[in-house]
């Protein structure tokens, strides 16, 4: 085999090779982006899942607790009933008992004639009840409305006499930060939060560990605390949704953590569930799978480039061998030529030699006269 390896083929291979290491370099590099862009798509979509469930979940805790406290008092207004006080003073005392029984904030009773009597003996008027507070109903129809902190729940009765007015429904309170609590809105840890909130993002219910209290912005605590990684485009878009009653998930930056931030609304569409979850919840598994894609697409591309490598290494070696041997080669035929070319010149020297030395005596005296050389010439 005759290879001859210059400094022109030397160029041409190493060419080769850089061409081949950028090619999977790229390749490699391709493999890479393309797989964390992927990775991020299906973290996106399995979070979407999973904060879907799990809000449906909280959103049914949320309600069975509502559903508890309405019972509570449908059991204190059944009680009322049983007790058929005659007097706001009698009244007053019943609710005191009963006050006793569970953690309310307050517990009253609402008369036909617009005022509020409470366990404390508090009189006062139904300020804001014809439906300016926010509020909604479940699904029995009964009320939940959001008033001074509180957690109101309003049960319509039967009309019964006391005194002087006619007693028509049974009221009580709960404080949205003990809701907040009861309902265990705080998740993993503490480092997800969950919180209910209004159609323009006012807090409704939240707990102790949410860094938002009854009343506050959920947005302007973004703003102050964090960003949208979408922009501030963002929060308009989020507004939109929540007018509309969908559900969004959105990714957040807050106190330096990434994090997703979905909306989920209520059966009722007017109060919303806002569920926090740390981005590595997810990406923890699913982040290590593509680095394990990531690092075998590397180890399979430093394979191929040390495979092309090793064979640009063993041609080189055989190149430099078959021109060293081409080389040999060369200057062998160049000494067998030059004594060839000498052996030629003796065959024709020799014979000459051997006629002419025993005759040089007898050509200088008979063939070296002017004659002689003068025929020669012209022939």
């Amino acid at each position: 085999m005759s290879v001859h390896f210059g400094s022109h083929g030397r160029r041409r291979a190493a060419v080769a090779v850089v061409a081949v290491a950028v090619a999977v370099a790229l390749l490699l590099a391709y493999t890479i982006i393309s797989t964390r862009k992927a990775t991020d798509d299906v973290i996106a979509n399995v979070s979407e899942v999973y904060l879907g469930e799990l809000s449906k979940q909280l959103v049914f805790h949320f309600d069975t607790g509502v559903e508890n406290k309405f019972s509570q008092l449908e059991t204190v207004a059944s009680g009322l009933e049983m007790a058929a006080p005659e007097s706001r003073e009698q009244t007053v005392d019943y609710l005191q008992a009963q006050a006793g029984n569970d953690d309310y904030a307050f517990l009253a009773v609402r008369t036909a004639s617009g005022e509020f009597v409470s366990a404390d003996g508090e009189v006062r008027p139904c300020d804001g009840d014809g439906g300016e507070l926010p509020a909604y109903y479940d699904a029995q129809g009964r009320r939940v409305v959001l008033y001074d902190d509180k957690i109101v729940l309003v049960d319509d009765i039967e009309p019964l006499r006391c005194g002087d007015d006619t007693i028509v429904a049974a009221v009580c309170g709960f404080s949205s930060l003990g809701v907040g609590d009861r309902l265990n809105l705080t998740l993993f840890d503490g480092f997800s939060r969950s919180i209910m909130i209004d159609r323009d993002g006012m807090c409704v219910v939240s707990d102790r560990n949410s860094g938002l209290d009854s009343g506050e912005s959920l947005f302007a605590l973004i703003d102050e605390r964090g960003s949208f990684v979408g922009g501030s485009s963002e929060e308009g878009r989020i507004r939109s949704v929540l007018a509309s009653g969908g559900t969004v998930n959105v990714p957040i930056v807050f106190d330096g953590r990434s994090e997703y931030l979905y909306f989920y609304p209520l059966g009722h569409a007017e109060w919303y569930l806002c569920t926090v979850m740390p981005y590595s919840v997810i990406e923890g598994d699913i982040g290590d799978l593509s680095g394990t894609i990531a690092a075998n697409a590397a180890i399979v591309g430093a394979a191929v480039l040390l495979f092309v490598l090793l064979v640009f290494l063993l041609y080189y070696r055989m190149a430099r061998r078959n021109t060293r041997l081409l080389a040999e080669e060369k200057d062998r035929a160049e000494r067998a030529q030059t004594w060839n070319t000498w052996g030629k010149i003796l065959v024709g020297v020799i014979p000459a030699a051997v006629v002419g030395l025993p005759l040089n005596d007898f050509m200088e005296e008979h063939l070296s006269n002017a004659w002689v050389v003068a025929v020669a010439l012209i022939v």
